[in-house]
């Protein structure tokens, strides 16, 4: 962990061991000079490291870590003092900006993020209005032999491509087409027998994906697709049919959508209340 995030991380768990309820000063960890940490001060420090560095902090050796950088604010805090830092302008200004944040923010959390919840029913008619947005799309297995096209082909060069892949097609019919890939087409699968994996609607360029989803499960594309690289063989070698996401599933992700928008148009409706309140507009 970088060094400044490790200070950081002190100083938050610092304000938060210094704004927590009265302590219980019979459980005394450590004294240093006037200032003393006790149990409730690690508890409060240890809640107080975010999530992602929860695992680093844990067990004896983070409690152990926490407890030296408390140990280290304090004495921190006892130099400043000396120093007299609390005396000056700086200190005060930044004291009244402090203090006028964290009124608003208690404001904004007792008023909206505590207050603006969800009930079960809003996030089930969010669900079948939008029942589309919770499917696992449609996918197909399918390989592919490749005969290039390209601009600088004349009449014959292109005839003579055609007919290579119509014979290629005529033999996919009754060959092995992973080694007739191999053999015949022009592709980067070639090497792989053509295998292209699984793909959904969309994913390939549109010609050959909307023929390749034309097509049944174990069958060859009747015709050959052009698109941009060339000329296609498609075997569709498996099918995966699209499948409905269930509500349990997806619950929690529409909450999560559902309450931040929400709490943003109370703020916004709030504001607004507030700002014709005060200012008359």
């Amino acid at each position: 962990m970088k060094k400044t995030s490790l200070i950081i991380i002190a100083l938050l768990i610092f304000i938060s061991a210094c704004t927590g309820a009265s302590k219980k000063e019979e459980n005394v960890l450590k004294i240093i000079g006037k200032e003393k940490i006790s149990q409730e001060d690690l508890d409060q420090a240890l809640e107080a490291v975010p999530q992602e560095y929860k695992e680093y902090y844990s067990g004896e050796d983070g409690e152990k870590k926490i407890l030296d950088e408390l140990v280290v604010q304090k004495i921190l805090l006892q130099e400043a003092l000396k120093a007299g830092i609390d005396k000056e302008e700086q200190y005060k200004k930044e004291m009244k900006n402090i203090k006028e944040k964290l009124l608003v923010n208690l404001l904004i959390k007792q008023k909206i993020m505590d207050s603006v919840i969800l009930e079960d029913a809003e996030l089930k008619a969010y669900y079948d209005e939008n029942i589309e947005e919770f499917k696992f799309p449609e996918s197909i297995k399918a390989s592919h032999i490749l005969i290039k096209l390209n601009d600088e082909m004349d009449q014959e060069q292109r005839e003579s491509a055609e007919k290579q892949a119509m014979e290629i097609l005529k033999k996919a019919t009754t060959e092995n087409f992973s080694k007739l890939a191999m053999e015949s087409s022009q592709g980067p699968s070639r090497e792989n027998g053509g295998d292209l994996g699984w793909f959904t609607q969309g994913q390939m360029v549109k010609e050959f994906s909307d023929a390749a989803f034309a097509c049944a499960k174990g069958e060859i594309c009747p015709k050959l697709v052009e698109t941009v690289f060339g000329l296609h063989i498609i075997y569709v070698e498996d099918r995966h049919p699209g499948e409905q996401i269930a509500f349990d599933e997806v619950k929690g992700e529409i909450s999560q959508k559902l309450i931040l928008q929400k709490r943003m148009d109370v703020y916004q409706s709030w504001i607004e209340d507030l700002k014709e309140k005060y200012l008359g507009e």
